[in-house]
Parts: C-alpha cells; sequence; structure tokens
C-alpha cells in the first residue's frame, strides 16, 4: 500500500516538478501574467455588467425550467431575459424571455387545473 501511494504521488506531483525545474526569466515571467487586449476587454465587460451573462442565465432558466422547478424557474427566466435585452446577447435574452413565459404560463394552468379539479370534490352523481 506504501508503495502505491508513493507511486501516486509521484506520477501527480511530477508535472510540478518539471515547470519549477526550468528557469525563468523576469520578463518570461511578467509577459505570462499580463492579459492581453482581447482578455483585457471580455474581462471590463464582465466586470461592469457588459457581457451576456443576464441571457445566458435566462436561456439556462427557462430550458431547465421546462424539466425542472418551473414554477421558480420561470419567473427567474422572465427577469433575467427582460434584463439581458440591454446588453450582448439579445437573442438568447429573447429565447430566455420567451421560454421563461411558456413554463409560468404552463405552470399556472397546471394550479388552475388542479384548483378546478380540487374545487369540483370529485362528486359525479
Amino acid at each position: 500500500m506504501k508503495y502505491l501511494l508513493l507511486l501516486l504521488i509521484t506520477l501527480f506531483s511530477f508535472n510540478t516538478v518539471t515547470y519549477a525545474s526550468f528557469p525563468v526569466t523576469e520578463q518570461e515571467y511578467e509577459q505570462s501574467i499580463k492579459p492581453s487586449t482581447e482578455e483585457k476587454s471580455f474581462i471590463n465587460a464582465l466586470v461592469s455588467g457588459g457581457g451576456p451573462g443576464m441571457a445566458i442565465a435566462a436561456l439556462c432558466c427557462g430550458v431547465v425550467g421546462i424539466f425542472f422547478m418551473g414554477w421558480l424557474l420561470g419567473p427567474l427566466a422572465i427577469i433575467f431575459g427582460a434584463l439581458g435585452m440591454k446588453n450582448d446577447g439579445r437573442g438568447m435574452a429573447i429565447a430566455g424571455l420567451v421560454l421563461g413565459c411558456l413554463v409560468t404560463l404552463l405552470w399556472l394552468f397546471l394550479i388552475l387545473l388542479v384548483g378546478a379539479a380540487l374545487a369540483g370534490g370529485g362528486y359525479y352523481y
């Protein structure tokens, strides 16, 4: 068991040892940690709220709401879709908004149907 453990530690730490064994100059290190201009613009868009985050959230809530917890995810998809219309990802926001509306209407119809069945009492003469 000790040999197996030693072998696993050796295999998983080999990657770290190979990186540490090569000399890295200070200039190469600084270039590797500085983000490029594309990465900077993407990071700034995400931080400032200009990215497609709300649109993606709307689409995910709409799709998952069809199969699971639609009573909660449907209204969330509507909210996220409305907020995502302002930013990038307008198509995903519209799709999430439509799916959220469909899921919410389906759940309201289901609640009304069950309510009508319970209100009827089930008496058939």
